[in-house]
């Protein structure tokens, strides 16, 4: 769905995934966004933290396995970074016309985003106003500008 909402719109799609098989299941939409070149970023989950790498139930080290298809791939480990991390993500999918993937684990999922981020972590660059809107001439300062000679 992702996929085909990036090639009929333009815009960036985005699909979100569990852990383990969920986001494994992503991989073909994924391949097919590349190679169409697509913009499309692809959130998906990971085990608790301290769980991963354990060989528990469902833990398959997607930010590993999604290093092919992606132009940019993360894996955020704190809550003070996603901001920045997505704000990447999709500037990359959408400048590269490429897949960006993001993974996050469940403890990080339920941190406040707001806690424990350094002076020097700033606001991303794309997140700043919308441009001031152009001021509108009146049909008078229009009738009064003439072409030089």
């Amino acid at each position: 769905m992702a996929c085909g909402y990036a090639k009929f719109t333009g815009r960036l799609g985005v699909c979100l995934a569990t852990s383990g098989p969920g986001g494994i299941h992503l991989l073909k939409g994924l391949y097919d966004a590349k190679l169409d070149g697509q913009p499309v970023l692809a959130i998906t989950g990971l085990p608790v933290s301290d769980l991963i790498n354990t060989h528990t139930q469902q833990d398959v080290e997607l930010d590993r396995l999604f290093v092919d298809v992606c132009k940019y791939n993360a894996r955020v480990m704190n809550a003070a970074r996603v901001e920045n991390v997505v704000d990447l993500a999709c500037r990359t999918a959408l400048t590269y016309r490429g897949v960006s993937h993001i993974t996050l684990p469940v403890d990080v999922q339920e941190m406040p985003g707001d806690e424990g981020r350094s002076k020097r972590n700033v606001s991303p660059s794309s997140r700043a106003a919308a441009p001031p809107a152009r001021p509108r001439s009146s049909r008078r300062s229009r009738r009064r500008w003439r072409r030089p000679s």
